[in-house]
C-alpha cells in the first residue's frame, strides 16, 4: 500500500512539473506576441512635444572685402571677371581726401576717397554701379589705368549722381586699373554700396581676325559697338591723338572683284565715329598711300562727328580692311555703315553731272 501510493504520489509531482513548464512557456510566447488589433504604426514612437529646430539652408553671397581702402596702396582688390558678380558695402567717411583731379575730369573727385583696385584678366565691358547709402548721396566713381595720382594716368570710364551713378566701363586689355568713389562736395563723404557685374559681350567683329566679309556691294550693316574693344589695333591716321588707337574698333573686310573706287559712309552712327581702310593682314597693317582716314565729315554726312570716305582706289584681288571706331577714349553706340563700288571717283561723277 506504501508503495502505491509513492508511486502515485510520484506521477502526480511529475505532472504537476510539467504543467508548470507549459504554463511558463505558454506565458512567455504571449509575451511577444502581439495584441489583438495592434498595426506596425503602433510601434512608432509619439512625436514630441517641442519639435527639433530646423536648420536654415546655407546661402553664400558674393560679397567683397567690405570697404575700400583709402589709398591705393591699402585698395583692396577685385580680381575681373573672376569675383564677378561683386557687391560691397563701405563709406567714404574718415580716408581723408587724398586724391584730387582726376583724370576723369569730374566735379565727382572733391570729397573723401574709397580706393578699389581692379585686376583684369578678360578686357571687355563690365557695367558698374555706386549707390549712396544710409542718407548719403551725390556718390560717384571713377576708372583710371593707373593710381589717380600718377603721372599719365587716364581715364577709362566714370559716372556720379545724387542718388546713383552708373555705366558699362570698358577695359581695352588686361591690366591693372584703380576705381575711385568719391562725393561731389557736399557731402564731403558718403556711404555706399559698390556693384560690378559680368561683361556685356562684344560684337562678333570686334577683333580684325573675326572681321565681318564683304561678299557683295552695295552693302549696310547695323551693330551695337557699345562692348567692343580695342585690343591689338594699330594707331590710326587721324582722329584722337591722345588715344591713337582710338576706341570700340570693329571690323569688315573686303576682296575687290575689280578694280575701281570705295564709298563708305558711318553717316547714320549715334556717336562720334573715326574711319580707316587697311591693307596687309591682321596684325600687320599697312596703310594705303595716301592714307584713307576719316574722323569728321560734312560734305556727305548731316552729322559733322560721323566719317566717311569716298574715291578710296582698289585694285582687283586685294583685300581691304574696313575699321570702324568710336573717336578717342568715347563710347561706342549704333553703328551705321554702308559700303558702295563706283568704277570711277565720286569727284568725277558729280563733275560729269555739272
Amino acid at each position: 500500500m506504501t508503495s502505491e501510493c509513492f508511486i502515485m504520489r510520484s506521477r502526480k509531482g511529475r505532472v504537476m512539473k510539467k504543467l508548470v513548464m507549459f504554463s511558463l512557456i505558454v506565458g512567455l510566447i504571449g509575451w511577444f506576441l502581439p495584441a489583438p488589433g495592434w498595426t506596425a504604426q503602433d510601434q512608432v514612437k509619439p512625436p514630441l512635444e517641442k519639435p527639433l529646430p530646423v536648420r536654415p539652408p546655407v546661402t553664400i553671397d558674393r560679397f567683397g572685402p567690405k570697404d575700400g581702402g583709402a589709398t591705393c596702396t591699402t585698395a583692396p582688390t577685385i580680381n575681373i571677371p573672376a569675383d564677378l558678380d561683386y557687391h560691397d558695402t563701405g563709406t567714404t567717411c574718415g580716408k581723408g581726401h587724398n586724391y584730387d583731379d582726376s583724370p576723369c575730369t569730374t566735379d565727382f573727385d572733391g570729397g573723401e576717397d574709397a580706393i578699389y583696385e581692379l585686376n583684369v584678366t578678360t578686357p571687355g565691358m563690365y557695367p558698374i554701379t555706386a549707390t549712396p547709402e544710409n542718407g548719403g548721396s551725390w556718390v560717384g566713381f571713377m576708372v583710371t589705368d593707373n593710381c589717380p595720382d600718377q603721372s599719365g594716368a587716364q581715364c577709362v570710364g566714370n559716372a556720379g549722381g545724387s542718388s546713383s551713378a552708373s555705366a558699362d566701363v570698358t577695359f581695352p586689355s588686361a591690366g591693372t586699373y584703380f576705381l575711385q568713389i568719391d562725393t561731389w562736395p557736399s557731402p564731403d563723404c558718403s556711404d555706399y554700396s559698390l556693384d560690378i557685374t559680368s561683361a556685356i559681350p562684344p560684337p562678333a567683329n570686334d577683333d580684325c581676325a573675326n572681321a565681318t566679309v564683304i561678299n557683295s556691294l552695295p552693302f549696310t550693316d547695323t551693330i551695337d559697338t557699345s562692348a567692343a574693344t580695342t585690343a591689338d589695333d594699330p594707331s590710326t591716321d587721324c582722329g584722337s591723338t591722345n588715344t591713337p588707337t582710338q576706341s570700340h574698333s570693329v571690323w569688315y573686310s573686303y576682296t575687290a572683284a575689280a578694280s575701281g573706287y570705295l564709298d563708305i559712309e558711318l553717316c547714320g552712327s549715334s556717336y562720334d565715329t573715326v574711319l580707316e581702310v587697311w591693307t596687309g593682314s591682321c596684325g600687320a597693317y599697312t596703310a594705303l598711300s595716301p592714307a584713307q582716314c576719316n574722323d569728321d565729315d560734312s560734305t556727305y554726312c548731316s552729322k559733322s562727328r560721323q566719317s566717311a570716305l569716298h574715291g578710296v582706289p582698289i585694285m582687283a584681288g586685294t583685300t581691304y580692311l574696313i575699321e570702324a571706331m568710336s573717336y578717342g577714349s568715347g563710347d561706342g553706340g549704333t553703328l551705321q555703315i554702308s559700303v558702295a563700288f563706283n568704277t570711277v571717283p565720286v569727284e568725277l561723277m558729280q563733275f560729269d553731272l555739272q
